[in-house]
């Protein structure tokens, strides 16, 4: 299921600021979706467009030359 986040969510998650959101929505890079009047990222494109356009939207959550990014853990759900 695919996650979406708020722009302040997706920041804090990348470690961007939100005007970088903000303009990577703005210049087309990711695309944003209304829920009620609150704009939403679906998390899974945002970072798969990070991977086909890694010059206009580096990690920032790599540190130093040899930064990983790791997926989250997966949590179990209940029902």
């Amino acid at each position: 299921m695919a996650r979406f986040l708020t722009r302040a969510e997706l920041a804090a998650h990348l470690h961007k600021s939100e005007r970088t959101i903000y303009l990577w929505h703005d210049r087309g890079l990711i695309d944003g979706y209304d829920d009620n009047g609150t704009v939403k990222y679906n998390l899974e494109a945002v970072e798969l467009a990070m991977k086909l356009n890694p010059r206009a939207m580096r990690d920032g959550r790599k540190r130093g030359t040899n930064g990983v990014v790791k997926p989250m853990p997966i949590t179990a759900v209940s029902e």
